[in-house]
């Protein structure tokens, strides 16, 4: 029997995994095979540009680039990402229905246009890890770096107060 048309049962639904700052960074089937074989590429895959031509034309941002283009800008990247140099993985679609959920959130692929008022068009898309695409949401390089940098500031101030503080307290 199919499971189109009505409600999902509890069985079908997907459990929350948060990290360890509270942030939802995985659905996962509450049951998966211990066979199942979890597939992902070191290129972008069809599915994946697929999916990034549907969500422009679904936000109606503008879409103008190639998937060559794409491609060889990965690799032009060293298959890295543009910001952390972090290695990039794309989910390729080849796994059973159950797995998806799990190999979708082992993607750390995402195309980040690099001016966010402007489209998906050459010279303003990279690619880049997923999580500091998130983090930019529409920021700028500049003012995200600016923020990045107050929160090491901030931190390495607190541990030498702490550690002088410690110090102070054993003499």
């Amino acid at each position: 029997m199919s499971c189109t048309g009505h409600k999902k049962s509890r069985s079908h639904r997907r459990a929350k995994r948060r990290n360890s700052r509270g942030i939802i960074t995985t659905y996962q089937r509450r049951a998966t095979s211990p066979d199942e074989t979890i597939t992902i590429s070191d290129e972008p895959t069809k599915l994946y540009l697929d999916i990034v031509k549907y969500r422009a034309k679904r936000d109606n941002i503008p879409y103008a680039v190639s998937d060559e283009y794409l491609k060889k800008l990965y690799v032009d990247q060293n298959k890295r990402c543009a910001i952390s140099g972090l290695k990039i993985l794309f989910y390729t679609g080849k796994t059973p229905q159950a797995s998806r959920p799990r190999v979708k959130a082992l993607t750390t692929a995402s195309l980040d246009r690099i001016n966010s008022n402007n489209g998906y068009v050459e010279g303003n898309v990279r690619w880049v890890h997923k999580e500091y695409n998130m983090l930019k949401c529409n920021l700028s390089d500049e003012k995200l770096l600016e923020m990045c940098h107050n929160v090491v500031i901030h931190n390495l101030r607190k541990k030498i107060f702490e550690s002088y503080n410690a110090s102070r307290s054993t003499h």
